[in-house]
């Protein structure tokens, strides 16, 4: 666990920066455009990162795979493999952006059962172009492996979108902040190519019409895995954000929104920090009994790291959303105890099934997604045709979906590689279970009870998880990570 643990500390921040960032535009649309107003950005931004795998064929995280594996640094083939990828997403970008702008008023009206949202679809169509391209870029240079550059320029594009966004949200609301988001997409295709022309990775944008066909089959077959794991979920956010407009009003969207958000936030550092490690771990690793040992480090690892930020931010959890929102968001408290016992059981299918894209089983791994975007949405869909009006069961829905997905990826894992929990983990994983459902029954009873409780609970189950040698190395490597930023 040592090393995932440094791995983590090392995206350290970069992380921080986008965090705070999104902190920062979340507490602006709080404030200045209210529960409703957040209720209709994010069903719009959804719609834009859906968008943002669908148009361009999830060819960036493919383009990103292939350049990174195949170790490519000669600048003319990466400027032809870019720029023919690049060719690739130029019609159906094309095509979309035409599309989106034509119909803008039935696509307003399928999302937010009125067209009165119709100007914000153009707006969006007509940036749609800058968005593939960004995505594009974005892609590229991750697969170049300049990391430096690349977490400079998550971070420069971050704060310039930051500075833009508050005064555009302050001066036109709603509008502003859709503006203010899609700048974002600018900011970064300006930078980008500041940088690849500087260092004539390339020096002109060309169509081009000829591919190298192994070549392009390659990007094409991992592009899908990614096409298919990142579009599912998004299409199934916004048909429950649909829903929910739908049957309870958008108003009920921003409260979703405001615990959706929170998920997203610390999932994207999870999931960064899992995939800087075991991503490139697991895939130079033959040996199965490796895999499962390599699994069981990740396994511990986000048990480690789930336990506490669950029990903490549920414990405090008013406190959480008058931070990060404000306090015309506390009906949301409601949704928090299902949705972050969700997100453990989300974490804990991750761990497990982060070795099936490495090691190419990628029929199971879009099996898998495609089961739970459809528990997603199904579920719901059952549970609201029941005459169950009530939002509460859209984070209900989020936790069985997610106890199916634990569920499926350890029945697989143990059919294909024989994977288990070991005897530790078998032990940690059902003490964490008593723990976190007494934090929280305890919090649901009395809220001042919970808070004084969530420390002491903790400090016990620290103490029963983790040996000596294992607190003193966590405790080592936090300290190093303090002494490298202050």
């Amino acid at each position: 666990m040592k090393k995932i643990l440094k791995a983590t500390s090392s995206i350290s921040v970069s992380t921080a920066v986008v965090l705070i960032c999104a902190f920062l535009k979340n507490k602006t649309f709080a404030i200045y455009l209210g529960v409703t107003g957040l209720g209709i950005i994010s069903q719009l931004t959804n719609l834009i990162t859906l968008l943002n795998y669908f148009v361009p064929l999830g060819i960036p995280n493919g383009l990103s795979k292939i350049i990174a594996e195949e170790n490519i640094f000669e600048k003319e083939r990466l400027k032809k493999i870019f720029l023919s990828s690049l060719s690739l997403v130029f019609f159906p970008v094309v095509f979309f952006s035409v599309i989106f702008f034509l119909f803008s008023g039935l696509i307003s009206e399928f999302l937010f059962e009125s067209i009165e949202y119709e100007s914000y679809i153009k707006i969006i169509s007509v940036f749609l172009p800058f968005i593939a391209f960004s995505s594009m870029l974005e892609g590229f240079i991750r697969g170049l492996k300049v990391i430096n550059l690349y977490v400079k320029l998550i971070i420069i594009s971050n704060i310039f979108n930051l500075l833009i966004i508050i005064p555009l949200v302050l001066l036109y609301g709603i509008k502003g902040a859709i503006i203010g988001i899609l700048t974002s997409n600018v900011i970064y295709i300006t930078f980008s190519i500041y940088y690849l022309t500087k260092n004539k990775i390339i020096d002109k944008f060309e169509i081009i019409k000829e591919f190298d066909k192994e070549l392009f089959y390659k990007i094409i077959k991992v592009s899908f895995v990614f096409l298919i794991s990142g579009a599912f979920f998004q299409l199934s956010l916004l048909m429950l954000r649909k829903m929910i407009i739908a049957d309870l009003g958008i108003y009920y969207n921003g409260i979703f929104q405001s615990v959706i958000g929170i998920s997203i936030s610390y999932f994207g550092f999870i999931f960064l920090s899992l995939s800087t490690y075991s991503f490139p771990t697991i895939s130079k690793m033959s040996d199965i009994d490796e895999i499962n040992n390599e699994l069981n480090i990740n396994v511990k690892y986000i048990m480690l790291l789930m336990v506490p930020l669950v029990i903490l931010v549920f414990s405090f959890r008013y406190l959480v959303i008058s931070v990060l929102f404000s306090k015309d968001f506390f009906p949301s408290e409601s949704l928090f105890v299902y949705q972050f016992l969700g997100d453990y059981f989300k974490a804990l299918a991750w761990a497990i099934g982060i070795w099936l894209v490495p090691k190419m089983k990628l029929k199971v791994f879009v099996l898998l997604e495609v089961i739970l975007n459809f528990n997603l949405i199904f579920i719901f869909y059952i549970i609201l045709l029941s005459g169950q009006n009530n939002i509460l069961y859209v984070s209900v829905t989020y936790l069985i979906a997610y106890c199916i997905h634990f569920i499926l990826n350890y029945v697989f894992s143990k059919k294909l590689i024989k994977f288990e929990f070991t005897k530790e983990n078998r032990k940690l994983f059902f003490t964490s279970i008593v723990v976190l459902i007494s934090a929280m029954l305890i919090s649901q009873l009395s809220y001042i009870a919970g808070m004084i409780a969530a420390l002491p609970v903790l400090a016990l189950w620290f103490y029963l998880s983790i040996k000596k040698e294992e607190m003193l190395e966590i405790k080592k490597i936090f300290l190093s990570v303090i002494r490298k930023y202050t």
